[in-house]
């Protein structure tokens, strides 16, 4: 066959001219992607640098401390517990004289072995030493003819704790902390174990211990796990007890304790006697044993934190699923569930609670200290759990990390000027003043559990929040005043904490932006530039000065540095595969082995997850050119920067230090801090410019309008009363004014939406879920006169108010949503007090408040006194744990008694539109002369009385409708609205149609459930009919038929300044 033409040839190999400059284009750009983002040799050489970084503070913490707690890294000496001042907890819940560094810091170890052959031998040899000294209880092997140092200290540790020969494990008097023991020691023991195991990859192969590994490293997590679960089963709440002692247990009744007589016995009694020519020489370096002072009875602490309390479910579980026996998990389980059932009617927990009465200590809700890691293990033992889930945990916990979650959004989230998280009071959700204004450096793990719950821009969005803050002051103080962008209350201490890094190794293993890369080379070039110190790794006591503190936490290994290991560790093991392991809240990787115990609770317990719950995320939005960053090219970048204040700093370094090499010049530099060669327009300073995408812009910060309504003493035309004072008070779902508009200043904000939303009355904060109330006849409805402020009739709603029995409001399906809902939001038809359960549990022990009150000679009554500060007796508390006590907001006005038999509801309703709708009368009740209805205690009798339920849906004239009846209910469906008017005789007694939408719910769903009635036809009546519909799930008083009366009360909404104020209810 002949060849082709070369013409042919041309024209199919080679492209078209004009192409050629777009393929060299996108080749230049691919291959300067790689180029300007973080290398793969850069982020291997930073992995190497946090390797030796760690390894700096663990060869002088096992050469020069262990097996001691801690090391103090500037004067190079052992840290241990306090042992002649117990009520020390600031070092004493931690360090409990069991080598805690050594034990904390075994996981990270093992993560780095999987790349270093040498720490997977330091790995080894280190489980040897644990578990000679505290398993077997013998002297170190020591071979002076091999050169070995046989004065080392380690050879006796047991004598050295004053410990029996025949006893093992954690037979050591020393009271140590449930929660932090929990999570450093015993979480530190379990992830060691798996990785030993290999249920965990990273351990090569090639390295072996030098004796065989027989489990010791979880009999001893078993032998700590049985010392302190009475801790937990032996609380009368569930809660546990916040302390223990690892030798004598709890103390024999808290509020008035004595030690056990006898020390508690170990589990399992070491199999050798012992013999005197088991010690080892170097036993004459010890001086006399040491021992723990015991607190007296009347120092016992019986409040726990809520974190403590609840974060105790992963390692406790771990260990019953690798032992198989139950009894952790069942205890751990009852723990989490005590606390979750404590939540307040927001969804909302308090810092602290009473292990002994269950009742909340603080109201303070928030996200950081003594509340963090109970989030956090919600949504972490969905994860594990779910690797069984043939029992529902993992349902039951998925349901417990999205309610409270949302709960947290709905209530502490603020979007001004960036995403911050605020505390907030857990009943009412309204601000708390001194603790509304700070962030805590605690609640940076929030980010990295976003990531998790797959809200990953909201992740992203509140990251940058911290990072700002970390470069500003170069690490992260305790606590952060948002108001005043200063350290708060001087808590400007830095101890090495791992959160923030935490969050952003969540957040690039999610995005692979390279700009969390270089976050965390600027957090290690801060840390090494600040906190470096001769034996290890100093906290900060100041981040603004510099000024070190002499200690190494644990978690400087166990966490800070570990996870930026990982975080430039692209190919470690534990980054592929799918199984579901997590990282515990102290950084422990825990998996649960495939076989699991016995189910510990019924089953009913448990609901499954929802069938539309969707278990995947999706892919994070990336820039459209992949070597730029994403994040660091977002319009709201800078708006963090300035929330920080990072526009504020000095433009020019310190003397002394190089612009080009900050901070890693002199580790020594004691008073070096971060500065920006570009004042802080962008961040982290370790972020190459060229990451910025070239047509990025700055979107303007956001902001909210607030002013504030102040209603004058003097008479006008908008406002009434008798020219006193109004009074302000609290009742359920807001605050009531009373007697008076005069004088009253209101704070408001402008929503999102363009409404405004009251804040605060007075003095008085309010929560986003609450509303202000006003007594009838504070203000005159339908004013038109006052430019700022008005009330008018709502025109999409009405609230019918329905006589019931009491019987009918048994709890069914959910009834206890009736009530929600009404209004623009908030529920001022009618309010429910809800029952006083410990969820609304008061802050005040009344047995401890009346032994006070005796001891000051004071003769007073717990009832008068609270009735002082608005609370009530007990014998009332008492009664309304029996019942819900349902009022209406006039009859409360009015201090009417509620009634025994029936009483009055208030239900949602929508009214229709189009061409024949009409507004319903605005006829709540019946004349004041008109007689009262039969066992009823309200005094004043519902308008309409001729109450017709249709057994249809009105798609057909019913004969049997009475010719006297004034409201007609009918079923949604089979027709349109219009034909069913038309079925409606048209006389004047029927004076509204009502029609039941059976699937809606607006205690469930909200009022937007319910969909407007659409009248598309002229009715031709003679006689007015209004149409309305109502929800008839959750109001079974109308789904069945039981109403004996029904009233219509028009809303009255509040303008200011011609905007609607959606929480301000005029009654």
């Amino acid at each position: 066959m002949a060849p082709p033409p070369a013409s042919h040839l041309r024209a199919h190999s080679s492209p078209k001219p004009m192409l050629w400059p777009l393929l060299v284009l996108l080749c230049v750009l691919q291959c300067a992607g790689g180029a300007l983002a973080m290398t793969a040799s850069q982020k291997m050489a930073l992995r190497e640098e946090a390797r030796a970084m760690f390894r700096h503070g663990w060869e002088n913490y096992m050469q020069r401390a262990f097996p001691e707690d801690e090391i103090k890294p500037i004067t190079c000496t052992p840290h241990h517990r306090d042992r002649e001042d117990p009520k020390n907890i600031g070092r004493n819940d931690a360090m409990g004289d069991f080598s805690l560094t050594a034990v904390d810091t075994l996981s990270s170890l093992a993560v780095m072995a999987a790349s270093n052959a040498e720490d997977a031998e330091r790995f080894w040899r280190t489980t040897e030493e644990i578990v000679r000294i505290y398993w077997y209880n013998e002297p170190k092997e020591c071979d002076a003819g091999a050169g070995e140092d046989c004065d080392e200290k380690t050879s006796s540790w047991g004598r050295f704790q004053n410990r029996s020969r025949e006893s093992r494990g954690f037979d050591i008097d020393a009271k140590v902390q449930i929660f932090e023991t929990t999570i450093r020691t015993l979480g530190g023991l379990l992830s060691a174990h798996q990785f030993a195991v290999r249920s965990l990859p990273s351990l090569p192969e090639s390295v072996r211990p030098r004796r065989r590994y027989n489990n010791e490293l979880l009999s001893l997590a078993e032998d700590l796990g049985s010392r302190l679960l009475p801790a937990l089963t032996e609380s009368p709440t569930g809660l546990p007890y916040p302390r223990i002692n690892l030798r004598y247990g709890l103390a024999n009744k808290s509020k008035n304790p004595k030690y056990y007589k006898y020390p508690r016995r170990a589990p399992h009694p070491h199999p050798m006697p012992w013999s005197p020519q088991g010690e080892h020489e170097s036993e004459k370096n010890w001086k006399v044993p040491k021992s723990a002072t015991r607190e007296s009875p009347s120092e016992e602490i019986t409040e726990t934190c809520t974190a403590g309390a609840g974060s105790l479910v992963l390692e406790f579980t771990a260990l019953s699923r690798l032992t198989g026996d139950p009894k952790y998990e069942k205890a751990a389980k009852r723990a989490f569930e005590a606390v979750w059932e404590r939540r307040s009617v927001l969804g909302l927990f308090g810092g602290g609670v009473d292990a002994e009465t269950g009742l909340w200590n603080s109201p303070i809700a928030g996200i950081g200290a003594g509340m963090d890691s109970f989030f956090e293990y919600a949504q972490k033992a969905f994860v594990l759990f779910a690797r069984g889930g043939e029992k529902g945990e993992d349902a039951w916990f998925w349901n417990v990390w999205e309610e409270s979650s949302a709960a947290v959004a709905a209530h502490m989230k603020m979007d001004t000027p960036a995403d911050w998280w605020g505390n907030v009071h857990l009943a009412t959700g309204a601000n708390i003043m001194g603790a509304s204004a700070w962030i805590d450096s605690l609640s940076a793990f929030w980010p990295g559990l976003l990531v998790g719950g797959g809200q990953v821009e909201e992740a992203v969005k509140s990251n940058l929040f911290y990072t700002a803050l970390w470069s500003r002051f170069s690490a992260l103080p305790e606590r952060w005043n948002v108001r005043t962008g200063t350290v708060e209350g001087g808590l400007g201490w830095y101890p090495g904490r791992p959160e923030f890094i935490e969050s952003t190794y969540l957040l690039y293993r999610a995005t692979k932006d390279p700009w969390y890369l270089h976050v965390g080379e600027m957090i290690m070039r801060d840390l090494k530039r600040r906190c470096w110190s001769k034996c290890g790794w100093a906290g900060l006591q100041d981040v603004r000065t510099g000024e070190k503190q002499d200690r190494m936490e644990s978690f400087w290994l166990g966490e800070t540095w570990s996870y930026l290991f990982l975080l430039f560790d692209e190919d470690h093991p534990l980054h592929k595969g799918d199984d579901p392991w997590v990282f515990t809240t102290e950084g422990h990787p825990l998996i649960f082995p495939k076989s699991s115990a016995p189910p510990t609770n019924k089953p009913a317990v448990y609901k499954p997850l929802p069938s539309s719950l969707s278990l995947t995320c999706e892919n994070p939005r990336r820039g459209d050119i992949s070597f730029f960053s994403p994040t660091a090219s977002r319009p709201d970048t800078f708006h963090a920067a300035q929330f920080t204040r990072l526009h504020l700093l000095p433009k020019t370094p310190p003397l002394g230090l190089s612009p080009l090499q900050p901070s890693d010049l002199d580790i020594h530099a004691e008073n070096s801090y971060f500065w920006s060669p570009t004042n802080s327009t962008f961040y982290p300073w370790t972020l190459p410019p060229h990451l910025i995408h070239p047509d990025s812009v700055c979107a303007p910060l956001p902001g909210r309008e607030s002013f504030e309504l102040i209603f004058p003493s003097a008479s006008s035309s908008a406002t009434s009363g008798d020219g006193t004072a109004g009074i302000v008070k609290r009742v359920v779902n807001g605050v009531m004014v009373t007697g008076s508009i005069r004088g009253i200043r209101m704070g408001l904000l402008k929503e999102p939406d363009d409404t405004l939303r009251v804040t605060s009355v007075g003095g008085t904060s309010l929560g986003r879920g609450e509303a202000v109330y006003l007594e009838p006849g504070l203000v005159d409805k339908g004013t038109k006169n006052d430019a700022n402020f008005q009330v008018a009739a709502d025109d999409e709603f009405v609230d019918l108010i329905i006589e019931v029995d009491d019987d009918a409001e048994a709890p069914v399906e959910a009834e206890a949503g009736e009530m929600e809902g009404h209004g623009y939001g908030y529920g001022y038809g009618g309010y429910e007090f809800p029952e006083l359960d410990s969820r609304n549990a008061p802050l005040v022990d009344k047995g401890t408040l009346g032994e006070l009150l005796a001891k000051l000679g004071l003769d007073l009554q717990i009832s008068d006194l609270l009735a002082l500060v608005g609370g009530e007796s007990t014998a009332a508390m008492e009664e309304r744990q029996k019942k819900t006590h349902v009022i209406d907001p006039i009859a409360a006005a009015s201090n009417i008694p509620k009634p025994p038999k029936k009483k009055h509801k208030t239900i949602p309703a929508v009214m229709a539109t189009g061409l024949s709708a009409y507004t319903p009368p605005d006829k709540p009740f019946a004349p004041a002369s008109s007689p009262v209805s039969s066992g009823s205690a309200n005094p004043r009798q519902l308008a309409f009385t001729n109450i017709y339920f249709s057994p249809g849906t009105g798609c057909v004239p019913d004969p049997l409708l009475p010719a006297n009846a004034q409201i007609v209910f009918v079923r949604r469906g089979g027709c349109t609205f219009s034909q069913k008017v038309r079925n409606v005789p048209d006389v004047r007694a029927v004076k509204l149609l009502v029609i039941v939408d059976a699937d809606a719910d607006v205690g469930q769903g909200g009022e937007e459930e319910l969909i407007r009635p659409l009248l598309d036809e002229e009715a031709g009546r003679r006689w007015a009919l209004p149409v309305v519909m109502v929800a008839g799930r959750g109001v079974r008083a109308v789904r069945e038929g039981r109403v004996g009366a029904v009233g219509v009360r028009w809303r009255w909404r509040a303008f200011v300044k011609g905007r609607v104020v959606g929480n301000l209810v005029v009654l």
